[in-house]
């Protein structure tokens, strides 16, 4: 036979090992295009011998496996009307296989398509079932546990969406629960480090919790990236005081009476500071 090889090319034997893995992982779109992509390379009129006759027997191990695919038999059987609808696979006639794969891909990438359409749906009704539900049963000591759990779930399900740590760290401390949301609020500031509100609410859970020097941090995060608001100034102080600091405090509250003059809260720490 002129032009005649006795190799099979080996993209061949590595795409059709790619289709039985992506079934494996229940991918059956990219065991269908890995599928596709081995016939497009493969050229049995032009080989001969052992090597022709093993990538045969493995394509047809790779169609059969398409055949048993869950998504991919149930199209056959529409198609068909068969009890066991197969692929068919004829050594020889690939040019009858490669021309039904695309159809089996176009139906599959539809489906899929659809789902995701459907999911989405699902998936914000879930989102807000989870939100409202939750922020609820926090309220009650007596479903608090579910109310917590739910929430958690919301962050697991929902971690990708902005704002959503925030939303639930601030749930939590409304609920008079912050000791258990400071490594959600932590997160809410990893992700946004502009949000004011999750630095506010950590910096009065460390000071609860006496973890002054974790709320120093914070504040000092708080002064230098959004400035010398008042009232950050104030509870900034009113943490030293708690921390027994008078110099510390004496120099934030000296700070809050320079940006609030008429502040007596901000004079009355200074004045302590002061003694």
């Amino acid at each position: 036979m002129q032009g005649a090889v006795f190799t099979v090319p080996s993209s061949v034997i590595q795409n059709i090992a790619r289709a039985k893995a992506f079934l494996h992982r229940g991918e059956p779109i990219k065991a269908v295009e890995a599928v596709m992509a081995a016939l497009n390379i493969f050229e049995p009129k032009k080989i001969v011998g052992k090597a022709k006759y093993e990538a045969e027997i493995l394509l047809m191990e790779a169609v059969d496996d398409l055949s048993h695919n869950p998504q991919i038999a149930a199209f056959l059987k529409d198609l068909t009307h068969a009890k066991e609808p197969r692929i068919a696979y004829v050594p020889g006639e690939e040019e009858k296989l490669a021309s039904v794969l695309p159809l089996i891909l176009k139906v599959l990438k539809e489906d899929a398509e659809q789902a995701e359409q459907n999911v989405e749906g699902n998936r914000e009704d879930r989102r807000s079932t989870l939100w409202l539900k939750g922020a609820a049963l926090l309220q009650s000591p007596d479903s608090a546990p579910r109310g917590k759990a739910m929430l958690r779930r919301l962050l697991e399900e929902f971690n990708a969406e902005p704002g959503i740590f925030s939303l639930v760290g601030e749930a939590f401390c409304q609920a008079n629960l912050g000791t258990e949301a400071t490594d959600i609020l932590e997160e809410a500031i990893r992700r946004d480090p502009e949000d004011s509100k999750s630095y506010g609410y950590l910096a009065n859970i460390y000071t609860e919790m006496q973890e002054f020097p974790k709320a120093e941090l914070i504040y000092k995060k708080v002064l230098k990236r959004f400035g010398k608001h008042p009232k950050t100034l104030i509870n900034f102080a009113s943490m030293y005081k708690k921390w027994n600091k008078r110099d510390n405090c004496y120099e934030i509250a000296g700070m809050a009476v320079k940006e609030a003059p008429d502040s007596a809260e901000a004079r009355d720490l200074l004045k302590w500071a002061d003694r």
